[in-house]
C-alpha cells in the first residue's frame, strides 16, 4: 500500500471523527438551550385511595392514573388527569349493628326492593342490616386542573403546585351483606352513577435538567349528586374521594433560538 493512499486513509478517518464532534456539540448546544418552562408534558402517578359517604373504605386502595398537559411559563400549566381505582367499603361506626332494648338491634336497616331506610326493620320485609353489608365501589375519572408552581420564584429546583380542578366520574357499587329474615346471602348490583366532581391536588417535585420531575402529591375529588356507595343518604353528608402517591412527568420542553 502507497504512502498517498495510507494518507487518504488518514484524513478520511480524520473528517469523520471531526464531522461526528461537531454534530454531538451541536445537540448539546441545543439541549442547553432547550427550556422545560414552556411546552408539553406527559406522565403517570398512582398510589393510596380513600373514600367517604354514607359508608366508608375500610381500608387504603390503588389508583393509577395517567396525565399530560401545557406548560405556559414557569409557574403556570393545564393538566388532564384520567384514572380509576377501586374501593372496599363498610358502614361507619356509628351505623353498625349494636345491642338496643331487650337485646334487640338497634341500628340502621336497608329495605332490599328500594332504597329506603329505617332505624328498626320492617319485619314484613326483606332487607338487611347496615353492620351486616359490604361492597366494592370502581370508579374512573377524567379532570382537567391548572397548576400554579408557588416555589417557582424562588426555586428551579423544587416545585409545589397548588391545582384546583373540576371534571366528571363514573363510580358503580356492588353490595353484600345477609338477610335480616333468613340469614341468607344476599348481593345487590347497582347501576353506574355519572357525578361531576371538583375539588384540588398538591404536588411536591424535583425538577432534574433534563426534563424529568419526580414528586409526591395528595388529591381530593368531590362528588355531587348521589353518594357513590348507593346508599340512603341521612346522617352523613361526606361524598368524597382521596388518592396519595407519586408522580413521574416528563417535559418535552420547547427548543430556544
Amino acid at each position: 500500500m502507497s504512502i498517498t493512499d495510507n494518507m487518504k486513509r488518514i484524513c478520511t478517518i480524520l473528517a469523520l471523527a471531526i464531522f461526528t464532534l461537531a454534530g454531538a456539540s451541536t445537540l448539546r448546544a441545543e439541549e442547553k438551550h432547550r427550556s422545560y418552562e414552556k411546552g408539553f408534558f406527559a406522565g403517570v402517578s398512582g398510589g393510596l385511595a380513600g373514600g367517604v359517604s354514607t359508608f366508608k373504605s375500610e381500608r387504603p386502595s390503588f389508583q393509577v392514573n395517567v396525565e399530560g398537559g401545557y406548560r405556559f411559563n414557569k409557574w403556570l400549566s393545564l393538566q388532564l388527569v384520567m384514572g380509576g381505582g377501586r374501593l372496599d367499603i363498610g358502614p361507619q361506626e356509628c351505623c353498625s349493628a349494636h345491642p338496643g332494648i331487650n337485646n334487640e338491634r338497634h341500628s340502621y336497616w336497608r329495605a332490599l326492593n328500594n332504597n329506603e331506610w329505617h332505624y328498626y326493620p320492617d319485619k314484613t320485609a326483606d332487607g338487611w342490616w347496615y353492620a351486616d353489608m359490604n361492597g366494592t365501589t370502581s370508579y374512573c375519572k377524567g379532570v382537567i386542573q391548572v397548576n400554579f408552581d408557588l416555589f417557582s420564584f424562588f426555586s428551579d429546583r423544587i416545585g409545589l403546585d397548588i391545582s384546583p380542578r373540576a371534571g366528571g366520574m363514573v363510580t358503580r357499587t356492588d353490595l353484600s351483606g345477609k338477610s335480616s329474615l333468613t340469614g341468607d346471602a344476599l348481593a345487590l348490583k347497582d347501576d353506574r352513577q355519572k357525578h361531576f366532581v371538583y375539588g384540588g391536588e398538591s404536588t411536591l417535585s424535583y425538577k432534574f435538567r433534563n426534563g424529568i420531575r419526580l414528586g409526591l402529591f395528595g388529591a381530593l375529588d368531590i362528588l355531587t349528586g348521589d353518594h357513590f356507595d348507593n346508599i340512603p343518604v341521612h346522617a352523613h353528608n361526606e361524598n368524597h374521594i382521596w388518592t396519595a402517591g407519586v408522580k413521574f412527568i416528563y417535559s418535552f420542553g420547547k427548543g430556544g433560538n
